[in-house]
């Protein structure tokens, strides 16, 4: 049986993510991590997807350890998202955005020994 969409089908969506989910309805899955700290990136929607939330931690550099999942999702719930995902950990998370003003980019967490990483996927968002 052939999967693929017909040319003429509607796509069922206009965004996909490959992440982990960290809240659904506010509520945490079953069995998020509650050990391991990380810096840690994750994205939480509000407004019924309307907004975005964006969110890059801290962590082994400085006075900041980072964060476990668990407290991950309590971060972005308090951020007023109902609905979150975890994207990346460890030395490659970074937030990085754009001076309206200048145009000049600048990354806006503190990177683990001030690397920024080789990692060929990142989540871009434009104002149109």
């Amino acid at each position: 049986m052939d999967h693929r969409l017909a040319s003429s089908e509607p796509v069922p969506f206009t965004f996909a993510l490959g992440a982990y989910s960290l809240l659904r309805g506010g509520r945490p899955p079953a069995g998020l991590d509650s050990t391991d700290v990380e810096p840690r990136s994750a994205v939480g929607l509000t407004d019924g997807g309307r907004t975005l939330t964006l969110l890059s931690t801290d962590g082994r550099e400085g006075t900041s350890t980072g964060l476990t999942l668990t407290e991950l999702a309590r971060v972005v719930g308090d951020l007023g998202c109902p609905d979150g995902v975890y994207l990346d950990g460890g030395a490659s998370a970074t937030l990085v955005t754009r001076d309206p003003a200048t145009g000049r980019l600048a990354v806006r967490n503190h990177l683990d020994h001030d690397q920024e990483r080789p990692v060929p996927n990142a989540l871009a968002v434009f104002a149109g």
